[in-house]
């Protein structure tokens, strides 16, 4: 974890003042813990989706904390059974389909709603965007590879439907800070 240089400078009971202070019920608080000790237990074992796993766990997190930042009694949408159906199954779609499918039309499609109506929802259930879900699909698949598999930046780019080596490259590095093959050699030995 990095270091914040913004709060070099800072006592650290002056940042622990300016941080807000929730309070749990006793059904959250144990939810919260369940969650906690899910993410550890999940971090701990060695898996190949251990990363994607982690990521929804968060989120789920995230979901429990903007409950407590923006409260519970917001009126729900009279059509958020179905939104959260949608939503569920984009994620599905988007988990088997996202290697060769990166277009919303797809997944609205498959839906058969609007790509509109997809974004929204999406965005409504989540916080997040229809692309980023899929490029965070992407951007873990390709960590994967480089990882744990022998295959080359210019297969990797075919498995993944890419244009080419260097749209894949550029891809990577926007997100990673690196090269694929920077960040391939990070983990050799380890």
């Amino acid at each position: 974890m990095a270091f914040d240089e913004n709060l070099k400078g800072m006592e650290y009971s002056y940042a622990y003042d300016l941080l807000p202070v929730f309070h749990l019920s006793e059904g959250k608080d144990e939810l919260f813990s369940v969650l906690s000790r899910q993410i550890h237990n999940t971090y701990s074992v060695p898996h190949l989706y251990r990363q994607e796993m982690i990521d929804h766990l968060v989120h789920v997190v995230q979901l429990l904390f903007s409950e407590l930042l923006y409260g519970s009694n917001m009126q729900p949408s009279h059509d958020l059974p179905n939104k959260e159906n949608i939503f569920k199954i984009f994620i599905h779609l988007a988990s088997r389909n996202f290697r060769k499918e990166r277009q919303i039309k797809f997944y609205a499609d498959r839906l058969n709603i609007t790509t509109t109506y997809l974004s929204r929802t999406v965005k409504e259930m989540s916080g997040q965007t229809v692309n980023s879900y899929l490029n965070t699909y992407l951007y873990n698949e390709i960590c994967k590879l480089l990882r744990s598999s022998s295959y080359n930046i210019s297969e990797i780019s075919e498995m993944l439907f890419f244009n080419d080596q260097s749209a894949l490259t550029n891809f990577f590095k926007t997100r990673s800070g690196m090269s694929p093959m920077a960040y391939r050699r990070s983990f050799e030995g380890k």
